[in-house]
């Protein structure tokens, strides 16, 4: 019976492992038993084998210079695991390799970025001090692997190789040889080479192993666990700076096959049961609060709505469903640089369920990482009454009241519900008592009762009286994340000349010279839906912590404008930094640049020299951006050639402006933004 299946609708759920009931689709599952076996090669690219198959079709197993794995029965005593075939290699010290090419064969020729794993039965046949074993499994990426059929030439890999990921696990003859060892490529902790001894010591017989690699997105490295027999914890490895469980992947390449290693010693091991295949989802935050204190828990996909500052403690973020359902507290030692957490960023956590005295369930995590950055979550309206229930814990909510009490760090408000809140807000400025104020915030509870734990955010509070509360920027590095648009403008002079794609005034076109560029914020200030030239101001999609054009529409050749509506609380001089493809233009306007123009926005940036470039980071600095306390009209132009067509913005001090880069610098505390200017 041919057991051999892509198994694409099958489902099943893993065990505690993926706490929170994270499902697993098997998309490839291998026994062996489908195969021509007594000791014939696996290798479909063996000319004239037995189990040879055409390159892009049939079996998918190839290897370089065949044979490669052998197909047997028992042998040695040895029964295979399951049914009446496994695999071993051909000869000693012949570093045998098959592979699957999962990208082309599963993934219409696409790399898998992260929400995989693998599966595998490992026979051990030496165990303790068995160094003549150097048999491993893995899950790779070879840059050589094709996307249109199974494999390059005659079936190696190897050949012309120039970028390798490996994520292996089973024994290797340079490790200890009483404990199995591991490998991430590119790994700088490990004892070698990215391989790490492990401390799950070896023994003779059937063991089952797993390698997962959790949730990211493309262009960031996950993170890893590996498990032997106990498929409800990652084994440990022995890395230089301590054990650990989970690992970073360190390269960002994705992931294109899956292979096996036999006949890396003298002796070799045996595989059977084979399965890859991908995790669907983290589960919701409510099945995590469901498992019990200590069970392993895995978190991914959620939204950072809070990270450490003002009323948030050092090591904790909150992160919450998108459809604002439930939250929880995720507690560790978090990434600083420019892999610091902040607002708007997907998190990845990976620990045990842990509770406090309160009750309160929340996750202790072993690693924390950022995913993609988004669009922050909105904050929740809610009563006093309601923030303070148990199923608002940990969600961000907007509340309001009257300020009864203010003190160093804190103040209070009451609605008139029986229960008044306590806003902890660290350094911020804080209302006076008998003000009425709006604020946003975590609902929280501490040993005094109800609290709402503020963000570094100065605008978070508000007096109730004002019509509008402006929003914080996205990341730790507060980068402009959406914009209103407007474009794309082209003319018969675009395709030839980039100089005049970015210094035409394409609005003074669109409007018979009645509005300019540096007219625009007093003649026709912009707002989400408002018409110029027959375009309209569309907003941006707010993802990624910066605008790509392709979403509204981006046409070679061609120039849009990208406007915001600047808050400062205060009269400042600022910096900002940007990254643009191609070149772009900056144009500010408030009461400063009034003073001086005398009516117009001016110009305060221009790429120079203008030419056709990639989006980097903050690649430019621009060393003065003087900002009005209220509201500043920012706009800017940006012109393309061809392909990619993308825009990054970032306010920062005029003193430590940093360097290019995401996260090359801190950014100007304090600001925020709208994307209509609700004075006017």
């Amino acid at each position: 019976m041919r057991k051999t299946a892509l198994l694409l609708a099958a489902v099943l759920v893993l065990t505690a492992a993926f706490t929170a009931q994270v499902l697993a689709a098997v998309i490839f599952a291998d026994d062996f038993e489908s195969y021509v076996g007594g000791n014939a090669p696996l290798d479909k690219n063996y000319a004239g084998g037995a189990n040879y198959a055409p390159n892009g079709s049939g079996q998918p197993w190839f290897g370089p210079a065949p044979p490669n794995a052998r197909v047997i029965g028992t042998e040695n005593g040895i029964t295979p695991h399951s049914g009446s075939q496994m695999l071993r290699g051909s000869v000693a010290n012949d570093k045998d390799e098959n592979w699957v090419n999962i990208a082309y064969r599963f993934n219409n020729g696409n790399v898998y970025y992260g929400g995989i794993y693998l599966d595998w039965w490992f026979y051990d046949p030496l165990g303790a001090g068995g160094s003549a074993c150097s048999d491993f499994g893995a899950i790779g990426y070879y840059n050589t692997a094709p996307t249109d059929t199974d494999y390059p030439g005659t079936g190696s890999l190897n050949t012309g190789v120039t970028v390798v990921q490996r994520l292996s696990l089973g024994c290797y003859a340079t490790g200890d040889s009483n404990v199995y060892q591991a490998r991430i490529v590119g790994a700088s902790d490990g004892y070698s080479y990215g391989w790490f001894n492990t401390t799950t010591p070896r023994s003779i017989g059937w063991h089952k192993m797993r390698v997962v690699v959790f949730p990211t997105s493309s262009g960031t490295a996950g993170m890893v666990a590996f498990y032997i027999d106990d498929m409800n914890n990652p084994i440990t490895l022995s890395a230089t700076g301590g054990p650990v469980q989970v690992h970073s992947s360190v390269m960002t390449y994705g992931y294109n096959v899956i292979e096996i290693n036999t006949n890396y010693g003298a002796t070799s091991a045996y595989f059977d049961d084979v399965t890859f295949g991908t995790l669907e989802t983290t589960g919701r935050i409510s099945e995590i609060k469901a498992q019990p204190v200590g069970s392993f828990a895995l978190l991914g996909g959620k939204r950072i709505t809070a990270a450490p500052g003002a009323g948030v403690p050092d090591g904790n973020v909150f992160v919450e469903e998108t459809d604002r359902t439930t939250a929880i507290r995720v507690h560790g030692t978090l990434p600083t640089g420019t892999g610091a957490l902040g607002k708007g960023d997907e998190v990845a956590a990976i620990g045990t369920v842990a509770v406090t005295p309160d009750g309160e369930k929340y996750i202790e995590a072993a690693s924390i990482s950022a995913g993609a950055t988004n669009k922050p979550i909105d904050a929740l309206g809610m009563t006093n009454r309601d923030a303070a229930r148990p199923n608002a814990l940990g969600l961000f909510v907007k509340t309001w009241g009257k300020v009864s009490s203010v003190g160093a760090d804190s103040f209070v408000i009451s609605d008139g519900s029986p229960t008044p809140i306590k806003v902890m807000c660290g350094a911020l400025t804080k209302p006076a008592v008998d003000d009425k104020v709006r604020v946003r915030g975590v609902a929280y509870r501490d040993e005094s009762g109800p609290t709402l734990l503020m963000r570094n955010e100065q605008v978070d509070w508000t007096s109730m009286d004002a019509t509008y509360q402006p929003l914080p920027f996205v990341s730790a590095f507060e980068y402009v994340h959406e914009w209103l648009i407007l474009g794309p403008f082209a003319d018969a002079t675009s395709p030839t000349d980039e100089t005049y794609r970015l210094d035409h005034d394409f609005i003074s076109d669109a409007t018979g010279g009645v509005i300019t560029e540096t007219t625009l914020a007093t003649a026709a200030p912009p707002s989400p839906g408002a018409t110029l030239g027959g375009k309209t101001w569309t907003r941006s999609n707010g993802n990624g912590a910066h605008v790509v054009f392709a979403p509204v529409g981006a046409a070679d050749y061609s120039t849009y404008y990208g406007h915001i509506w600047l808050y400062s609380p205060v009269d400042q001089d600022a910096g900002a930094r940007i990254g643009s493809d191609d070149s772009s233009k900056v144009m500010l306007y408030n009461d400063v640049i009034r003073s001086m123009s005398g009516g117009p926005a001016l110009v305060m940036y221009e790429t120079a020299p203008i030419a056709g470039r990639g989006e980097v980071w903050g690649q430019d600095p621009i060393s003065w951006i003087p900002l009005n306390a209220g509201w500043n009209s920012i706009l800017v132009k940006c012109e393309n050639g061809t392909g990619a067509f993308a825009l990054d913005f970032q306010i920062v001090p005029t003193t430590g402006m940093g360097v290019s880069g995401w996260g090359g610098a801190a950014p100007l505390p304090g600001l925020a933004y709208m994307l209509y200017n609700p004075t006017l």
